[in-house]
């Protein structure tokens, strides 16, 4: 049961990272067209590796809008969190596995 709940709880949290990171794209395309040109407008499947990407780091610094960077510093933070729940959910498949056997 608790593991159950662990599962759950780590989608959850996965899926809202997604929305909160896919309302940060879409903040920049919305507010930073300009930039947004200057990264050559990425579809979804490239959309990650271009914001994260080094070599676009001071087109981000050229950002104004504070709803853009508001939601760029959630994005991030939400991006820890799916770090910490990835390794919570790792730890507890491995004590159920060796709590069965």
């Amino acid at each position: 049961m608790l593991l159950m709940f662990i599962f759950s709880l780590c989608f959850v949290v996965i899926g809202w990272s997604g929305i909160l990171t896919a309302r940060y794209y879409s903040a920049v395309k919305k507010h930073e067209p300009e930039i947004w040109k200057k990264i050559g407008e990425p579809n979804i499947i490239t959309m990650r590796a271009t914001f994260y990407g080094l070599e676009n780091s001071p087109l981000f610094l050229e950002i104004a809008s504070k709803e853009v960077l508001s939601l760029a510093k959630r994005s991030k933070q939400s991006q820890k969190v799916v770090l910490v729940s990835f390794f919570v959910l790792f730890l507890t498949i491995g004590w159920s596995v060796l709590n069965v056997s």
